[in-house]
């Protein structure tokens, strides 16, 4: 299997985080295994692990009323890949069937605001957001931030192409820890680490991978949590800074039924 490695950084490479903090603002980390859809096995190629630059989609903005709520812009007629919603403290995707709660003291990115990430229009309706939902290899789909700290919590979702409809969590995870590096010390970042492990995730054991570094004297942690679901690779990142309670934030996420 022929990469084609990106260097891409993790999240906004060196940029500041929301506290102002001269550290790396490190949010994200879904690769971009492949091309377009109708891309030939031959064509398709994986990107470091990175949140890579969005394809043109389109979405909706949700109610703050209800984050399961449908998608205002979505026909009923849509039944692949679809934006979670935030509203208050509580994240939840359908499609995924995951969301997360956390204390009043995290910030979520609103459904605009995710829609401007992931270079929405906003303007699309029906068939013609389904289709450029589709379309797009990578979509981010939530990003929180902690008031007072700089630490970060944020899921993505990656379009698995042909070659690589099959592929497990396990082997995303593999592939994910091996493209992690490198990236990160173009970053700035020393005394990189990156391991597989496993953790317990929704009620069951999934794998991991588990990255420490250092900036300027500080130690940053982040987990990385595949998880997949039709056609889609679902990446949970979890990121803090001095402390590791990565795994900690992990477990505020649940199942929809």
């Amino acid at each position: 299997m022929k990469n084609k490695i990106l260097t891409l950084s993790l999240c906004m490479l060196l940029s500041l985080s929301a506290c102002g903090s001269q550290q790396p603002d490190i949010r994200g980390s879904v690769s971009s295994l492949t091309e377009a859809e109708e891309s030939t096995p031959e064509k398709e190629n994986i990107q470091s692990p990175g949140v890579a630059a969005q394809d043109d989609a389109s979405s909706q903005e949700g109610t703050d009323a209800d984050p399961s709520g449908k998608d205002s812009s979505e026909s009923d007629e849509t039944t692949g890949v679809s934006l979670g919603h935030s509203a208050g403290n509580v994240y939840e995707n359908t499609f995924i069937g995951i969301g997360c709660k956390l204390g009043p003291e995290w910030i979520f990115l609103s459904d605009e605001e995710i829609q401007d990430v992931n270079k929405i229009s906003g303007e699309m309706i029906g068939g013609e957001y389904k289709k450029a939902l589709e379309q797009a290899t990578t979509l981010t789909d939530m990003i929180a931030r902690h008031e007072e700290k700089p630490n970060t919590l944020n899921v993505s979702m990656e379009k698995l192409g042909l070659t690589y409809l099959t592929m497990s969590a396990e082997q995303y995870a593999e592939l994910a820890k091996d493209s992690l590096i490198t990236p990160l010390k173009t970053m700035g970042l020393e005394n990189v680490t990156a391991e597989n492990s496993t953790i317990q995730f929704l009620g069951a054991e999934c794998p991991c991978v588990k990255i420490y570094g250092t900036y300027q004297g500080r130690e940053c942690h982040e987990l990385m949590v595949p998880y997949k679901c039709s056609g889609y690779m679902a990446v949970i990142t979890a990121c803090t800074w001095d402390e590791n309670t990565t795994a900690d934030l992990i477990t505020s996420f649940y199942g929809l039924d």
